[in-house]
């Protein structure tokens, strides 16, 4: 099934007022559905913008394999608007919040190294 932007642009909005709700998981389900169809479509800004934003929800409530592979997705990202996601991430909370997932994930793996992805 075709699934249109405008209706993909629904599910962000959605995801957005659910966050404002405090319902993060119902938030986190419509972000994670809106970037998978707007992957490689050539919305680069808004696939990163997405990204950022599963990362930041899947951090605050402790999927940090979810924020984990988020991040990671958004800085091994081919687009050309990488630059802007890197300028999104240093000059917000992501940083730290960036830094703080990859510490949790690796010392949650084994043998401290990331072997998954989703």
């Amino acid at each position: 099934a075709v699934v249109s932007t405008q209706s993909t642009g629904h599910l962000v909005l959605a995801g957005h007022r659910y966050s404002k709700a405090g319902q993060r998981k119902h938030a986190l389900r419509c972000y994670r559905n809106a970037w998978e169809i707007f992957k490689g479509k050539g919305w680069g800004l808004a696939e990163n913008h997405i990204g950022f934003t599963i990362g930041r929800h899947s951090y605050n409530i402790k999927d940090i394999e979810g924020a984990y592979e988020a991040y990671k997705s958004l800085l091994t990202n081919d687009d050309t608007n990488v630059h802007v996601m890197h300028s999104q991430i240093l000059f917000q909370k992501g940083v730290q919040d960036f830094v703080s997932v990859v510490q949790m994930y690796l010392h949650s793996q084994p043998d401290g190294t990331p072997t998954t992805t989703r």
